[in-house]
């Protein structure tokens, strides 16, 4: 892993730290309704460099904490991948991502939405293999302003409509992928 690989994997580290040593005090509590949310669902990713690749084939998982009315933490992890023919050759693509950051509610949506935007760091791990030969792997920074929708159908469960932009530090270059998603969310 290079020096540039290394600072991000450190940060993602302190971001998570800090999230769980946060969580501690509230749990210690017990989880309050409305203190928390797990979603799970579809992602659709277009990034930006090179050749404008779309990965329709990925995914996400959040978990967000709230410790006050509006603030809390949320921590995601996603994958994308994609297969592209040039010619002769195959190119195998995947993103994954492993990122933290402060979330804030968005307050007075029309009944039975809920909202809330974020701002997310960590990293960015971008996998490709030519013809089934072995991938080669690389990790850079990655910081994804985005926002969450939940139309809440049931009291505790609902559909979570996702939206960003992910800006990645690539070899002094920064790169976007502009994210959208859909899934189901649990909010007790």
């Amino acid at each position: 892993m290079n020096r540039h690989g290394g600072l991000s994997a450190g940060l993602v580290a302190m971001i998570v730290v800090v999230a769980l040593g946060a969580a501690r005090p509230a749990t210690a509590q017990g989880l309050a309704a409305g203190n928390f949310s797990v979603s799970a669902g579809y992602s659709f990713m277009h990034d930006t460099s090179g050749s404008g690749t779309n990965f329709s084939k990925g995914g996400d998982i959040d978990f967000a904490m709230f410790f006050a009315p509006l603030f809390g933490a949320e921590v995601e992890v996603g994958g994308w991948c994609e297969d592209e023919e040039f010619g002769t050759l195959d190119e195998s693509w995947m993103v994954y991502t492993i990122q933290g950051g402060p979330t804030f509610k968005i307050p007075r949506l029309v009944n039975p939405w809920l909202g809330q935007v974020h701002v997310l760091a960590g990293v960015a791990i971008d996998s490709v293999s030519v013809n089934s030969g072995p991938a080669s792997h690389s990790t850079h920074f990655s910081l994804d302003p985005g926002v969450d929708f939940d139309y809440m159908f049931k009291p505790h469960w609902g559909a979570r409509f996702d939206g960003g932009v992910r800006f990645v530090n690539e070899a002094n270059e920064t790169s976007r992928q502009f994210h959208v998603g859909a899934g189901i969310v649990y909010r007790p």
